[in-house]
C-alpha cells in the first residue's frame, strides 16, 4: 500500500488534499462557532488559531512520518503546552491560550498554514524529482 501511495498520480493526492482541506474548514468553523457562543468571540479565535497551528503540525508528522503518523506531533505538544504554558500569564509560545491578537502565536498560525500549502503541494513524485541524485550529482 505504501508504493501504491508512493506512486498514486494525482488522483489520490488530490482526494487528500480535498480531504485535508475539508476537514480542516468544517472543523474550523464547528470550534469556531462552538467556543464563540460558549466563550465569546475572543475565545472562538483563539481556538480556531489553536486548531489551524495543531493542523500545521499534523502534515509536518505527515511528511516526516507518513500520513498514518499524522498524528504523533499533535499529541506531543500536548504535553509542553499544558504542562510549561500552566503559569497564570500565557507564554509567547503558547499558541492555545494567548490572546486573539498575540504576534507571536499569529504568526505560528501563518507559518502552520503555508506548512499545510507547502505539504500539500510536496508530493512523493515532486519531492523524488527535486532529489540532487536523480539528477545525477552525489
Amino acid at each position: 500500500m505504501e508504493g501504491l501511495e508512493a506512486v498514486a498520480a494525482g488522483s489520490l493526492q488530490r482526494m487528500r488534499a480535498l480531504h485535508l482541506i475539508t476537514a480542516a474548514v468544517l472543523s474550523g468553523v464547528v470550534v469556531g462557532v462552538l467556543e464563540g457562543r460558549h466563550g465569546g468571540v475572543a475565545v472562538g479565535v483563539v481556538a480556531v488559531r489553536a486548531l489551524v497551528v495543531w493542523l500545521g503540525i499534523a502534515v509536518l508528522s505527515g511528511l516526516c512520518m507518513g500520513w498514518a503518523l499524522g498524528w504523533v506531533l499533535p499529541l506531543a505538544t500536548v504535553f509542553p503546552l499544558s504542562y510549561f504554558g500552566s503559569s497564570a500569564d500565557p507564554q509567547w509560545w503558547d499558541w492555545s491560550r494567548g490572546a486573539p491578537g498575540d504576534t507571536a502565536a499569529n504568526l505560528m498560525a501563518v507559518a502552520a498554514v503555508l506548512l499545510v500549502v507547502v505539504g500539500l503541494l510536496s508530493t512523493p513524485w515532486r519531492r523524488r524529482r527535486r532529489s540532487p541524485r536523480r539528477r545525477g550529482a552525489v
